[in-house]
């Protein structure tokens, strides 16, 4: 990258060039900050402020991507079903009721879309629509479910102490 901006006589820090290498948009976002045609230092404010808000939102991908990690955690413990059973192909009861659950607790908790639930678990959003409309049916009518619902509820409340 800084081969790039020799002829631009701009040098950029270690941190936005190590960044640079783990994020390719943030390459092509530097790149076109160099092709402005305004002042150098202009240019090195344009990329920070572009740096700061790629790490915000590789931040909130991180984190996103921790709190549904660790929902399908507490959702398969609490049914002692191994985690790594999550993002298999499996159709079995036992392993779709936690699946389910963790899939109605994402869009419940943390607002997700139905593509991205479905992202996380290599599926379709079709797909993310029938387990939560299917998990709201059997919450509201079924004791059992309702039952496990509220422990499970309980337990991820404590993700956020």
């Amino acid at each position: 990258m800084n081969r790039k901006l020799s002829p631009y006589e701009l040098q950029l820090s270690k941190e936005i060039l190590k960044l640079s290498k783990l994020n390719g948009s943030l390459i092509g976002s530097l790149e076109g900050i160099l092709h402005l045609n305004i002042d150098s230092d202009i240019k090195i404010d344009i990329a920070e402020t572009v740096r700061e808000a790629k790490i915000a939102s590789m931040q909130k991908e991180l984190s996103t991507s921790n709190l549904c990690h660790k929902i399908v955690e507490i959702c398969f413990n609490h049914f002692d079903i191994p985690v790594e059973k999550a993002l298999s192909d499996s159709r079995k009861p036992n392993v779709i009721k936690p699946k389910y659950f963790s899939m109605y607790f994402m869009r419940e908790e943390l607002s997700l879309s139905d593509s991205d639930i479905g992202r996380y678990f290599n599926h379709n959003h079709a797909s993310i629509i029938y387990a939560i409309k299917t998990m709201s049916g059997y919450i509201e009518l079924d004791k059992a479910y309702k039952i496990e619902y509220k422990a499970l509820k309980e337990k991820i409340k404590l993700i956020y102490i």
